[in-house]
């Protein structure tokens, strides 16, 4: 299985979100992830997918500055193991699983 672990997709200016893809979402090269509107809605900008894969990271704030990151999608070579990229990106970000981090109880 090849992976790759994308990039995030950033806005394109500032305004306000309207996400059309929840996050663990297959999603197909060109496809429509956001639309960035200004307050007044003048001006839209759409947020394309620069490759298939599956979201796995996304801002859930609704108003978002130009440059910030919205989406992040993991690059599967095929999409039907969009499951086994999911999983195999939990276990590689998974801070449990990483040996170099010192063990610390939680700050409460």
């Amino acid at each position: 299985m090849e992976i790759g672990w994308g990039e995030w997709l950033c806005a394109p200016q500032s305004g306000i979100l309207h996400s059309l893809i929840p996050l663990c979402k297959i999603v197909e090269k060109a496809q429509i992830i956001v639309v960035v509107a200004e307050p007044f809605g003048e001006k839209e900008e759409e947020v394309i997918a620069t490759a298939s894969g599956i979201v796995v990271g996304r801002t859930n704030f609704p108003l978002v500055n130009e440059g910030e990151a919205l989406f992040h999608i993991a690059r599967c070579k095929e999409t039907d193991t969009a499951t086994d990229c999911v999983e195999v990106f939990r276990q590689e970000m998974d801070p449990d699983s990483d040996p170099k981090l010192p063990s610390e109880p939680p700050i409460f």
